[in-house]
Order: C-alpha cells, then structure tokens, then sequence
C-alpha cells in the first residue's frame, strides 16, 4: 500500500475502476500499452468487442507485441 502525504487525486485525478463479468458483444473498449513497434512510447486504441467465452475475450483491436498484458476497459463518463 502506498500512503501519500498529500490527496495525490486533487492534483492528478484518478481513474475509477470496476471489475464485470456483464461484457457484451461490440461493447466498445480501449486498450492502453507499449506497441514494441512503437520505439516505448505509449499508445492508445479502442475498438469492440467481438466475442467472450468462459475464459477469454474477443476483440476487434489491432495490437502488437509489447500490449500483452494491457488493460482492456471501457471509458464511462458518468
């Protein structure tokens, strides 16, 4: 756990999170990572869902080594 001295989300915001198993097919979503094609910059990219199984997701997102491992979410703006 880390403990600031100060409230870091006044100044940098947060980003709310929740886990769900309610994923729906071309739900859209965003994955967030370093394409290794990318030279370590970071980058950004949405696209929908295409399927789910029991254990494993579908997506219609093109990403390339160096994403494995990359958040999959869904940007809400409640």
């Amino acid at each position: 756990m880390l403990r600031f001295q100060t409230s870091v989300s006044k100044q940098t915001g947060y980003l709310r999170t929740e886990w769900t198993t309610a994923i729906q097919v071309e739900m859209t979503v965003t994955i967030t990572g370093y394409p290794i094609d990318k030279n370590g910059k970071m980058w950004t990219t949405n696209g929908k869902i295409a399927g789910k199984g029991t254990s494993k997701t579908n997506y219609s997102i093109d990403t390339t080594g160096g994403q494995s491992g990359s958040s999959v979410y869904r940007v809400v703006n409640k």
